[in-house]
């Protein structure tokens, strides 16, 4: 799928571009697996793991163990339809034979002058993002940090963690300014309900801070992350434009 450059951060990418109005131009990427690997697992005391956590003999020491049986939903969701599809959703993680990045340093430049310095830690303690932008009149910082979320379990994806939502400004030369951010309620910080009004509600309320994607705006930021992948593999920088003709998306 691309790994985790397309299948997560490409969202990521999605929002800075939104921030910044502006497209990636080029991208330059590094990756490396260092804590989901079997010696990681060794130094934790989980030397003689199974090859799944149904009937792994070490599950009970294992802080990342998923128990496939503890609601119906994820039983009957994966664990009774294995037969059918061969998924099997409690595979171990720190199997060798994974080979997903869990860290990514990426770097864009976008077509005005910014620069992205982007940090993607696959076992980070908790979920969401941190962004600070810095401009020519201070800083601008945001953290949104959402709660646990596991396809399956009935949580809601990618819902706000109450109070963990926060904005600082920093103007030059003066003292740091905390702004009461604007939130929504439901999944995806607020963002699933709006979504579902643009597509079924003919009456949906009108949107001023444009943040209504199309197509194009989905391929430049699923075109960051390729071009990230393909730069790990090359050792040197990506031009978006070596992968697709803009004029293809840019009309």
């Amino acid at each position: 799928a691309g790994s985790l450059l397309v299948h997560k951060a490409t969202h990521h990418f999605d929002l800075v571009h939104w921030w910044l109005d502006d497209r990636p131009e080029e991208v330059f990427c590094q990756a490396s697996k260092r804590f989901y690997t079997p010696a990681m697992a060794d130094a934790r005391g989980l030397q003689a793991r199974g090859a799944r956590c149904l009937d792994c003999p070490v599950k009970q020491q294992c802080k990342f163990s998923f128990d496939l049986t503890e609601t119906d939903l994820l039983k009957n969701m994966y664990l009774d339809n294995e037969k059918h599809d061969g998924y099997i959703r409690d595979r171990c993680l720190w199997d060798a034979d994974i080979d997903i990045w869990d860290n990514m340093a990426v770097v864009v430049r976008y077509r005005r002058g910014a620069i992205l310095s982007y940090m993607l830690h696959a076992y980070s303690p908790w979920e969401g993002y941190r962004i600070a932008f810095n401009g020519t009149r201070g800083r601008l910082e945001h953290q949104a940090c959402e709660n646990t979320y596991i396809s399956g379990d009935g949580s809601v994806p990618g819902e706000l963690t109450k109070d963990n939502v926060s904005i600082t400004f920093i103007p030059e030369f003066s003292q740091a300014q905390s702004l009461e951010p604007h939130t929504g309620e439901g999944g995806h910080g607020g963002g699933d309900p709006i979504l579902l009004a643009d597509i079924f509600d003919p009456n949906a309320p009108s949107d001023p801070l444009k943040r209504k994607a199309d197509q194009r705006d989905g391929a430049w930021s699923i075109l960051t992350g390729v071009a990230a992948y393909r730069s790990i593999d090359a050792g040197r920088p990506v031009k978006i434009a070596d992968l697709v003709e803009p004029t293809m998306i840019d009309g």
